[in-house]
């Protein structure tokens, strides 16, 4: 059960009429912009850019922080959601689209 963020917005890997988006691994290839090679030489993630899965959907996770910290790269994020066709979906949306599948959090 996957428990959205309101810090965070997810740009959502499936196409408009509900195909996953593809390649497979977009979402690692593109949260692979901002990530660094750690102490142990293992790949990690920035804080406000992660890959996720909802589901059986990649899609990746974006802190709202980041328009403010990094507004071409969060402009950049934006732009490749909707030149595909991806959905960007806040904490409402993602209740919206997932219903059952969403935990609520402020119960």
């Amino acid at each position: 059960m996957f428990t959205p963020n309101p810090d965070e917005i997810v740009i959502y890997g499936a196409t408009a009429d509900g195909k996953p988006f593809r390649p497979s691994d977009w979402a690692e290839r593109l949260c692979g912009l901002l990530s660094s090679f750690g102490k142990e030489h293992r790949l990690c993630y920035h804080e406000w850019v992660r890959p996720l899965l909802i589901g059986k959907v990649r899609s990746i996770t974006v802190g709202k922080r980041l328009e403010t910290i990094n507004p071409p790269m969060f402009q950049f994020l934006m732009d490749f959601a909707a030149t595909n066709g991806l959905q960007v979906l806040d904490e409402a949306g993602l209740k919206e689209l997932l219903g059952d599948e969403v935990s609520n959090t402020t119960a």
